[in-house]
């Protein structure tokens, strides 16, 4: 078992950032069970979530669909210290009173340096794993994106045109059947040449794992719970309304998990309570595909 680790990096800028569109977060910036934490790792990441808003009774209900990817990377400098990158596209399709605006675009690259650090407690001799990092993100995305002769709200654009922060911690046990952990995550975001700056985002998550018993494969099921807050926007240092949520969600997922460096994920998220954009903007399911090869 010890060769099976719980990561969360904490990838903010990639599958997270078209959620700046309800002004929440994402917490599956964890990507699951990976195996061979010694290992280099290259991958990919979907996430597809729907939003609804309807500000004014007088304005029209507006539907946003969102497919991101991310291409992901790890790399051990030393057995502790990580380095992770992430490069997100984006596409958004929003529907409102018949029309219709989409676009298919890069958004902001990440990058973040971590120490990992693995040890065994003394009776049940489980493996556990504490993981800090802390990294930026990096304004590699159009915060100017024109549709239609018009300028897309922030919310909508692919990149926030500013650079911005990132930290996380993470713990995690595992035994040979079963594991737990708990993760958070920060993101302080900074305004742009336009004074605009997206809010400061928090990210919360406790997990259980167990490994299905019936599969000859290392399948693995997990359970938990993500909390989300998202400060509103600031504007010249004045909030913006309607911008801003929280939620709380269930998470659940699959991973299958093989030892020739191979790794497949499912997760999904659903919305438990949320308070999204003064109330204004509610989130239907989210769910999620991962894969990833070590080396």
């Amino acid at each position: 078992m010890k060769n099976i680790l719980f990561v969360v990096l904490a990838f903010w800028a990639g599958c997270t950032r078209a959620c700046d569109i309800c002004g929440c977060t994402s917490s599956p910036g964890a990507m699951g069970l990976l195996p061979r934490m010694s290992g280099h790792f290259a991958g990919v990441r979907s996430m597809y979530a729907r939003y609804e808003s309807k500000p004014h009774s007088s304005e029209p209900r507006v539907e946003d669909a969102i497919l991101s990817y991310e291409i992901l990377g790890r790399y051990l400098i030393t057995p502790n210290w990580v380095v992770t990158a992430s490069l997100p596209f984006q596409s958004v399709f929003r529907k409102a009173e018949g029309s219709r605006t989409q676009y298919h675009q890069l958004g902001d690259a990440s990058l973040m340096l971590g120490y990992l650090y693995s040890f065994k407690s003394g009776r049940s001799g489980r493996d556990h794993t504490l993981y800090a990092a802390a990294g930026i993100k990096l304004p590699t995305g159009s915060a100017a994106l024109v549709k239609d002769g018009n300028l897309l709200p922030p919310g909508l654009q692919p990149g926030s045109g500013s650079v911005d922060w990132i930290f996380m911690m993470a713990w995690n046990q595992f035994g040979k059947s079963f594991g737990m952990g708990a993760e958070s995550s920060f993101r302080l975001a900074r305004p742009n040449s336009d004074h605009y700056s997206l809010g400061n985002r928090f990210g919360a998550a406790a997990k259980t794992y167990y490994k299905l018993p019936w599969i000859a494969q290392d399948v693995w099921a997990s359970l938990g719970l993500d909390a989300e807050l998202t400060t509103p926007d600031l504007r010249f240092g004045e909030a913006v309304d309607q911008t801003g949520g929280k939620a709380l969600l269930m998470n659940c997922g699959l991973n299958f998990l093989n030892h020739h460096g191979l790794n497949l994920g499912l997760y999904g998220q659903i919305p438990l309570a949320q308070n999204l954009n003064n109330g204004f903007t509610r989130s239907s399911v989210r769910a999620g595909l991962q894969f990833f090869y070590f080396f």
